[in-house]
């Protein structure tokens, strides 16, 4: 019993737990990734901010595809955080500081808010 006696009825853990490196990865259930630092992650809503995801963008001129980082404040309703169900949440990383995520994040938050260009539609051509 004294096993079990740390875990909510969702079976999660009461505590908050301490990340050691500025920015985490978060898994969701349904394979979608997001980078952010985590507050409150033991909590059945976990908030995520400085939120920034993966795009896969074409190049119109070579046709290759490249991952490109974004950040979601960049997006049309801008917004500043995530507060997630800790029931999607499939798992938490921590984003090592010498990372090409990290390399990435540093590397978009440096860019103009007019350089990030608005989200793919993929029904235009």
């Amino acid at each position: 019993m004294a096993l079990f006696s740390g875990c909510d009825r969702q079976g999660g853990t009461k505590e908050n737990f301490a990340f050691t490196t500025e920015y985490q990865s978060v898994l969701l259930n349904n394979g979608q990734y997001f980078f952010g630092k985590m507050e409150k992650a033991g909590s059945a809503y976990p908030i995520l901010r400085d939120v920034y995801y993966v795009r896969q963008q074409m190049n119109p001129e070579t046709k290759e595809m490249r991952s490109t980082i974004f950040k979601r404040s960049m997006e049309p309703f801008g917004p500043d955080m995530m507060y997630i169900n800790a029931n999607s949440i499939a798992l938490i990383e921590p984003v090592a500081p010498d990372s090409k995520v990290a390399m990435l994040i540093k590397e978009a938050a440096s860019q103009k808010p007019e350089a990030v260009p608005p989200p793919v539609n993929p029904k235009k051509k």
